[in-house]
């Protein structure tokens, strides 16, 4: 198929046609000059600074944010147990998702050097502490990205495999018969079942 423009529906545009629909159109005389531009508008005048009538009109200055104060805990003496639990959590996310899979080798042959590392980071920074003792403010969005990233991987499991969309609409009728049906009987009760 020859590359060129297309309608909306699909019908092909001619170029020349256009081109000499354009060509007409700027050869042609400009517009009556006598036909006057549109009336200018006024435009209010602003109070002088200290004209009090028009104090209320300000905006108000917006008052600056008070910063938050942080108390951190003293550290500990030893970080090598959070250090361990979180290396080895970060095995375990990498290898159950199967794009990353292959690449959880790299921290369980580096784990031995990277549990005293942050191990001895966590002495010296707050937020090296925070991140392996779960108390980290932002531990929520890692955990949030790890839960997305799963359930991409999934949906694209679904999407390419026939087979398995059958079987996860096969499964999601029978959960969905079985929630309204645990409706029907407590009508608390409204939750999506956990598999």
């Amino acid at each position: 198929m020859a590359e060129g423009l297309t309608t909306a529906d699909g019908k092909p545009v001619d170029l020349q046609a256009a081109q000499t629909q354009f060509a007409k159109a700027m050869a042609a005389p400009p517009p009556d000059p006598d036909i006057p531009a549109p009336p200018k508008r006024e435009v209010p005048q602003l109070p002088a600074e200290g004209d009090q009538d028009h104090q209320a009109d300000k905006p108000k200055p917006k008052p600056k944010p008070k910063p938050r104060v942080k108390t951190a805990a003293p550290p500990k003496a030893d970080y090598s147990d959070d250090a361990k639990t979180f290396v080895s959590g970060a095995w375990m996310l990498t290898a159950a998702i199967p794009v990353t899979s292959p690449f959880a080798v790299v921290i369980s042959g580096n784990a031995a050097e990277l549990v005293p590392a942050l191990a001895e980071g966590a002495k010296h920074d707050e937020t090296i502490r925070n991140f392996l003792s779960g108390t980290g403010e932002n531990l929520w969005k890692v955990q949030l990205g790890m839960c997305a990233v799963k359930m991409g991987m999934q949906s694209l499991a679904i999407a390419r495999d026939p087979e398995l969309r059958k079987q996860a609409e096969e499964q999601t009728k029978r959960e969905l018969a079985e929630a309204m049906g645990a409706m029907s009987e407590e009508p608390e009760s409204g939750s999506p079942p956990s598999s």
